[in-house]
């Protein structure tokens, strides 16, 4: 495709129509920092942006060119860390959202938001918040997700969220003190996952001892997450 998007940390939402060779900065866009850029995969014309600076998604107006307010998660939170869109057989689409909320150093849910005015949250359901969130669009009804926790720890959900399986424990060849930042899915296979971006700083914010070799790679996996390889070996 020749359309892309992409979110600066304090600098806007830009979109390319040539393959990155110029940008465009979206108009009117809501917030400076979008967490996440959400397209809906039933009509990419609709376009929805998380916010990294308050509790907020919001949707592209039907003029493309003003944005409204679609979900807010209230008071009692202050930022979207990650989320992730989901096909439905109907109107609107599902979106996923990890929320911070105040308390605590990572205190917050992660919300499954089926309309502006309807959400279910699973608390407790992960032992911590997810840092990204990947949808397996091929499922109607979003039922197939991935979250990359903080810290450590990948889980999958087939019941859009009410019961996890993590996929990243010792027998997974997954190194056990390394943080990721993103799980991506293969286009044509979902079989094949790829999980990047490594951490090596633990829940203490000290250093988890990792090797360098374990942390700077991508792992992948060809049979859905239940062994991976270091693609660096």
């Amino acid at each position: 495709t020749l359309v892309a998007y992409a979110g600066v940390w304090g600098g806007g939402t830009f979109r390319t129509i040539d393959c990155g060779a110029t940008w465009e900065r979206l108009p009117n866009y809501p917030t400076d920092s979008a967490s996440a850029i959400l397209i809906d995969p039933g009509n990419p014309q609709r376009i929805f942006l998380a916010d990294r600076t308050a509790p907020r998604i919001y949707r592209m107006a039907a003029d493309y060119r003003t944005w409204e307010v679609y979900y807010d998660a209230g008071e009692s939170y202050y930022r979207v860390m990650s989320a992730a869109i989901a096909p439905r057989s109907g109107t609107t689409p599902i979106i996923y959202a990890s929320i911070f909320s105040f308390g605590g150093p990572m205190s917050g849910d992660l919300f499954r938001i089926e309309d502006r005015n309807r959400a279910s949250l699973f608390t407790g359901v992960l032992p911590r918040l997810p840092v990204a969130l990947t949808v397996d669009t091929r499922q109607i009804d979003g039922l197939s997700l991935y979250a990359v926790l903080h810290g450590y720890g990948v889980y999958k959900t087939t019941s859009g969220g009410a019961s996890w399986e993590e996929i990243s424990g010792p027998g997974s060849r997954v190194p056990q003190n390394v943080g990721f930042n993103g799980l991506m899915i293969h286009p044509s296979d979902p079989m094949k996952l790829y999980l990047y971006g490594g951490c090596d700083v633990n829940l203490e914010l000290a250093h988890s001892g990792a090797h360098p070799a374990n942390i700077d790679t991508v792992y992948f996996s060809s049979d859905g997450g239940s062994t991976w390889n270091n693609l660096e070996y």
